[in-house]
């Protein structure tokens, strides 16, 4: 029972970082459409995020049902 517990706290810690980092301007990618390029973070009201991709155009995601890949460096986006 340990494992389970110390496995859920580092998934919630991990998600936790995740939604720090998911602030209007920060640079994303879907993890199920890599062919959507690069998004940026529009807004994040709740748990819907809205974010404008290359490829794609504006999205609004359920941040509890997908985790987003948040990218470091967003070169020239």
């Amino acid at each position: 029972m340990l494992r389970c517990q110390s496995a859920v706290a580092s998934v919630r810690r991990s998600r936790f970082s995740m939604l720090e980092t998911l602030i209007p301007g920060a640079i994303v990618r879907h993890p199920r459409h890599p062919e959507w390029g690069l998004g940026q973070v529009q807004s994040v009201i709740g748990n819907r995020l809205t974010a404008n991709f290359e490829h794609h155009g504006k999205v609004v995601i359920n941040i509890n049902i997908v985790t987003l890949d948040v990218v470091e460096d967003g070169g020239d986006f």
